[in-house]
């Protein structure tokens, strides 16, 4: 697929960009930075100590890994689950590009069929409410439920998206998968629910520090002490 016929980039990350396209307007094309790729799609460690990275099988793609393997780990369960009320972005596969292999995941846009907002972006606009705090805490229960395991914790991670009920619900567009060792939290339910926590605390004070340089929300309680993930 060449990504100069329509495909633009829409946003980037320090390893890898994602793309969009008007003609393709349900997913989104994820791509390892030219940079972050060595010999033979390896992946380049600028640390010294890291240097047994640049073995591991899958290279620069390990995230691409981590990613498919939870989202298939969920979906295999949706028989149980409601799979289309899932609050992780679909993945869909890979695709060969002119700028190298891309993983292709679900777009998820608002009702007006923009891309859906980032609770990072209404915490810098001043937009957040007791609603957002409540539906947070609602993601990380159903992640706690599903044993959705989650890399990364930062705010522009989680998207605000429609639900089929006329609702709304947190969606994690990216930073799925386990990258423990020895896939502890994959593993264990327990661990993985003290981990939930930790990120939920963590994505609440980034969200806060994010305010601290735009409008305030007219309600600010992140109502730390209410957070019981690890039960």
């Amino acid at each position: 697929m060449d990504l100069a016929d329509g495909w633009s980039k829409i946003a980037e990350g320090s390893a890898r960009d994602v793309y969009a396209s008007a003609d393709y307007p349900d997913v989104l094309i994820k791509l390892v930075k030219p940079e972050c790729i060595g010999v033979n799609g390896s992946r380049k460690t600028r640390h010294r100590l890291l240097f047994f990275r640049k073995y591991r099988r899958f290279g620069a793609y390990m995230t691409f890994r981590r990613e498919f393997d939870e989202y298939l780990e969920q979906a295999r369960k949706s028989a149980q689950w409601n799979a289309a009320e899932l609050p992780i972005a679909k993945v869909f596969g890979l695709v060969h590009t002119s700028l190298g292999l891309g993983l292709v995941v679900e777009k998820i846009c608002d009702r007006n069929g923009q891309m859906a907002p980032t609770l990072l972006s209404l915490a810098r606009s001043g937009k957040v409410t007791q609603r957002h705090y409540d539906m947070l805490a609602d993601f990380f229960e159903e992640c706690r439920k599903r044993h959705i395991v989650l890399m990364d914790k930062t705010p522009g991670n989680f998207v605000v998206a429609p639900k089929a009920d006329g609702g709304e619900h947190i969606v994690c567009i990216d930073g799925t998968g386990d990258k423990s060792l020895f896939k502890l939290y994959s593993a264990s339910r327990y661990l993985n629910g003290l981990k939930l926590e930790r990120y939920h605390r963590k994505v609440l004070w980034k969200m806060a520090k994010a305010m601290q340089s735009g409008s305030q929300p007219e309600r600010l309680d992140p109502r730390p002490e209410a957070i019981k993930l690890a039960g």
